[in-house]
Formats: structure tokens, C-alpha cells, sequence
């Protein structure tokens, strides 16, 4: 390509990120910061972010959007920006989906939990927008090897390929003292346990929330114990600090202070709280399921407390062993998780796809 022609524009979808972070947010604010590590890019990347947050994709062009994520108007003003943008290529790194746009696309599909997990009006949007939108796309990313056959298995025409979760380079930080933000949630360090989570069913806080009253009644010493949940729900619980909307500095020294991660799910495709304590050393305690055992395959057979999703007992058994012997994951497995979920793999895995697929569409999206 000479210096005289314009570099093809890849428009992305971040409109899903903001100051409180879950899953598919960290999954696209990754995908910036492996992006911005690649010394040259033969495309020029363009973000849409919701009002405000366009400092989380630095360095590039961000386009703000009123139109929320996952907001029906945005069958209409996407592709109206799309064509503004002059995008040659769009992807929708979640589940959000179009019915037409003025270019080629390729979308990331997380998991398959709405499926089996959510309502109604959830299985309708898959089945019939997402199934249509996933159908025509250019090409199918998803985060795991399990979600790829869950995917597989819902819809054989697709050929999902894995581009895993990455863990933020804040999360490698030492950070400063965790003091003050213990003091803010009324927390000692040791003495507590967290649950970074939301409240759809398959996240199984119920469950986990039960079992902590049941450890708290076995002892004098366990009933000093909190459990911290990044909920609402469960505020009158004794013991238990509903914190909902924990921002990222926050969740980091609340990591660093607990006893140990909770994280009960029954199902998840990837599962990032999980990765980023084992990568602070953090204890964890976690459900025993496809997705966790994938993910942190690099853990030592006794470096996690594996426990039964929907058992009470093994739960309470497990927050009791924690207590008084947390179980932590070596500094040997800890480097090998960093390696495998670097920002420099997902942004180099990315770069490849949107090169590849370019060069697939470049004579009609030259018409």
C-alpha cells in the first residue's frame, strides 16, 4: 500500500464500556490495548464508545455514540455511523446484532448462556437477530474451546475461531496501599471473601450466599468473616456487604485484601475473576465447570479449591478450609497464565483476523 492511499477503517464496537467493568467490556478494552502494542497496522481501527468513555481507547479514533449498547435503535443508527465512518469492516465483539450495514462484518460470541440461562425475550434475540447476524458474517470469533462447540452445537453452519480473554496490565500492578479502600468497605485484610459477579441465574450467588451463613454459624472465629458481593442483593444478609458497582482499582485491592475469591457459577464461557486473582496470587475458590478448569489449566492440581456448583455443603467446606488454609497458586503457574492471556496475543490475534478478512472483502467493499 503507498503513503497516497488511506488505510481501510475497522470500526469496533466499545459502546458496552464504562467505569464498572464486566466481561465483554474488558474483552474489547483489551482488544485496544493489544492493538495500540502492534508497531504497525495495515488498517485503521475505529471505536464507538458510549458518552465519556473515550479514554479507555486512546491513540485511536472514537466515535460517541447516545445510542446505548444493546438499545433497538441501534438497528438504525450502527449503520448509519457505519456508512459515516466509511468503514470497511464493523465487528461486534458481543452479542449485539444488526439486520443489515453498509459493510462486511464479524462478530464475537461469548458464550451461549442466554440460551439455557436466560428469558424468553433472550432466546427470541439469539435464535432469530444474532442467529441471522452470526449467519452473514465474515468470520465467528468466540473466547474459549468450550463456548467454540457450544457455539458449534447450536448453529453447525459456524466456524467459531478462539480468541481467549486477556488480563489487563493494570491487574500485574502492585498497585499502592489497599488500606484505605478496606477502610471504605468497613473490611480488614484476611477476613472476608469476594464475589466479583452479577445477578443472572447462572452466576449462582444463592448458592454461594447460603453456604457463607452456614460456614458463619460453625464457629465464634467464622462469624468475624464477611462476604463482599458485587451486588445489590443480599444487603440484610448478616455478614454480607452488597457492593454493587466496584470499579476496577477497587476490585484489584479487594483481591489482594480477601481470604480468597468465591466465584460460584454453573456456567461461563470464559470467567475473568477467576484468572486475574490467581495472577495477583489471590486464593480461589471456585465452581468446578468446562470453562474454569479451561481457562486455568495452568494451575497446579492443589493451587484452587474446585467445588461442586449447586452443593451448599461442598461450598461451606470449601469457605471453611479457606479460612484457616488457603490454598494459593505458585509463582511458576501465575507466569504461565500471564504468557497465555497477554494483551500482545489477543491484539496480535485480532490484528490477524481483521487482515485476513479485509483482503476476503477488499473487491466489494471497492465497488
Amino acid at each position: 500500500m503507498t503513503a497516497s492511499m488511506k488505510l481501510p477503517r475497522v470500526v469496533i464496537d466499545g459502546r458496552m464500556v464504562s467505569d464498572v467493568s464486566h466481561g465483554i467490556s474488558r474483552y474489547v478494552r483489551m482488544i485496544a490495548k493489544g492493538l495500540a502494542d502492534i508497531s504497525r497496522l495495515e488498517y485503521e481501527p475505529v471505536f464507538l464508545a458510549a458518552p465519556g468513555m473515550s479514554p479507555y481507547f486512546a491513540g485511536f479514533e472514537t466515535v460517541e455514540l447516545r445510542t446505548g449498547f444493546l438499545d433497538p435503535k441501534e438497528m438504525l443508527t450502527l449503520p448509519i455511523q457505519l456508512w459515516k465512518s466509511k468503514a470497511q469492516l464493523y465487528h461486534s465483539p458481543s452479542f449485539s446484532s444488526l439486520l443489515s450495514a453498509p459493510c462486511p462484518w464479524i462478530v464475537t460470541i461469548h458464550d451461549m448462556n442466554h440460551i439455557t440461562y436466560g428469558g424468553q425475550l433472550e432466546r427470541v434475540y439469539y435464535e432469530t437477530a444474532l442467529r441471522s447476524f452470526a449467519d452473514r458474517a465474515k468470520a465467528v470469533m468466540t473466547v474459549s474451546e468450550f463456548s467454540k462447540v457450544e457455539i458449534q452445537n447450536w448453529n453447525p453452519k459456524l466456524k467459531p475461531e478462539v480468541v481467549y480473554n486477556a488480563i489487563d496490565p493494570q491487574f500485574l500492578k502492585e498497585g499502592g496501599s489497599i488500606d484505605s479502600t478496606l477502610q471504605r468497605f468497613g473490611l480488614e485484610r484476611g477476613n472476608y471473601f469476594l464475589c466479583l459477579s452479577n445477578n443472572k441465574p447462572h452466576k449462582n450467588v444463592g448458592t454461594l450466599v447460603r453456604a457463607f451463613l452456614a460456614f458463619r454459624s460453625t464457629s465464634e472465629a467464622a462469624r468475624k468473616f464477611k462476604l463482599v458481593i458485587s451486588l445489590r442483593e443480599y444487603s440484610e444478609e448478616p455478614g454480607v456487604v452488597a457492593a454493587a458497582g466496584i470499579s476496577d482499582a477497587d476490585a484489584h485491592a479487594l483481591l489482594r485484601g480477601s481470604c480468597a475469591l468465591a466465584f460460584p457459577s454453573v456456567y461461563e464461557g470464559f470467567g475473568l475473576p477467576p484468572l486475574e486473582a490467581a495472577v495477583l496470587g489471590a486464593p480461589i475458590l471456585l465452581s468446578d465447570i468446562p470453562a474454569h478448569r479451561e481457562a486455568l489449566r495452568d494451575l497446579g492440581s492443589n493451587e484452587a479449591r474446585w467445588v461442586k456448583p449447586l452443593s451448599e455443603q461442598d461450598w461451606t467446606v470449601a469457605l471453611t478450609e479457606a479460612s484457616s488454609r488457603p490454598r494459593r497458586v505458585s509463582a511458576t503457574s501465575r507466569a504461565k497464565l500471564v504468557d497465555r492471556y497477554s494483551v500482545k496475543k489477543i491484539g496480535e490475534a485480532m490484528d490477524r483476523i481483521y487482515r485476513r478478512v479485509l483482503k476476503e472483502v477488499e473487491p466489494e467493499t471497492l465497488k
